[in-house]
């Protein structure tokens, strides 16, 4: 079984939502995360514009937000969440790394940018060779 799975069909963001992330994370510069690792990670609400098209065009199920990580995010398993949907817009490439209970290496993955994956996040994962600030569309699915 893969932990990253990418979705074939989805549309891609349009360019003017593009600039709405951007927008969104400019706005919330003085945000507080809540993430524990706050200082490499951040996770910001959607506006009401990504929200819309998302539910629109991707699921209407799903809570939409922002995620941002500014360097290498340490294995842990998302609290709260069992899968995400995660579509990366800038940033260069990186892996995302999966664990086994005996915390063994058991995949590798590279999100391409502009493509839809759904993720496991109930496995121990983290992501590795973080160069430089790694922008995605995710979106929280919650047991």
């Amino acid at each position: 079984m893969t932990n990253a799975k990418h979705i074939n069909g989805l549309p891609q963001l349009p360019e003017d939502l593009v600039a709405e992330v951007h927008n969104s994370i400019s706005e919330n510069e003085n945000h507080t995360s809540k993430a524990s690792y706050s200082d490499v990670y951040d996770w910001l609400p959607a506006n009401d514009k990504i929200q819309e098209w998302c539910t629109n065009n991707i699921s209407k199920d799903i809570y939409w937000g922002i995620q941002v990580i500014h360097s290498n995010l340490p294995k842990h398993k998302d609290i709260g969440t069992i899968t995400k949907f995660n579509y990366v817009i800038t940033g260069q490439q990186c892996d995302t790394n999966f664990y086994n209970d005996e915390d063994e290496l058991i995949e590798t993955v590279i999100l391409e940018h502009e493509q839809w994956y759904i993720l496991n996040t109930n496995v121990t994962h983290e992501v590795t060779d973080v160069n430089d600030i790694r922008i995605s569309i995710t979106g929280k699915i919650t047991p």
